[in-house]
């Protein structure tokens, strides 16, 4: 170990470390150990939080594309039914959970 042979050469802790040299590099390979297992976890953990974030968001994004293109169809369907006779301009517009004026203005807007 580099850190022990330094302090060896300069004659710091030299019996101790003579004495000891294969438990203290024990020591300090289980401190390095731990270290980089504290460095890269907060990474790991940082990548998989994105990765479920990333996931959450696509499941609601589609989520909410299939309610948005329901309300759409449903819509389309009403504003056909009226314009075809089939359905009252007031019954459309109740089945849409709109007013009346509201309703009538989604129709132009769809010509």
């Amino acid at each position: 170990m580099n850190t022990i042979s330094i302090c060896r050469d300069k004659n710091l802790l030299r019996e101790y470390l003579s004495e000891r040299a294969k438990e203290v590099e024990g020591i300090m390979l289980t401190l390095f150990d731990q270290e980089q297992v504290w460095n890269v976890e907060p990474e790991n953990i940082r990548a998989e939080a994105l990765a479920e974030g990333i996931s959450q968001g696509f499941s609601q994004g589609i989520s909410q594309g299939i309610s948005q293109g329901i309300n759409q169809g449903k819509m389309a369907m009403l504003i056909e039914l009226v314009r075809d006779g089939s359905l009252s301009l007031s019954s459309a517009a109740k089945k849409a959970n709109l007013d009346e004026t509201v309703f009538k203005a989604k129709m132009a807007a769809a010509l």
